[in-house]
């Protein structure tokens, strides 16, 4: 399993109020699928108008990640995005 953040945005302006919203909705929809994450940590968006943004962070099973980055790769290309941010976490557990 791999832990990641993926993070997308509309901080440019390029989409509209509702097209964010399909590619917000479309976005959550992939990531909390059954069977293409393992687990949901966390899903979270800015409420500021002027950042437009969501995150999620997720545990990816390795044989699901090609796909998953794949379908994040379409979305982007669908809503006229440049990018999505995929980042893999390093985590560390900190004990008393």
């Amino acid at each position: 399993m791999t832990t990641v953040y993926v993070s997308i945005g509309n901080s440019d302006g390029k989409l509209s109020a509702e097209e964010w919203q399909q590619y917000r909705d479309l976005t959550h929809e992939l990531l909390t699928e059954v069977g293409i994450t393992a687990a949901v940590h966390g899903a979270w968006q800015s409420f500021v108008p002027k950042y437009v943004n969501a995150c999620w962070c997720v545990e990816v099973a390795d044989e699901h990640e090609d796909a998953l980055k794949d379908t994040l790769r379409e979305l982007a290309g669908k809503f006229g995005q440049d990018s999505i941010a995929y980042a893999v976490a390093e985590t560390e557990f900190l004990t008393p």
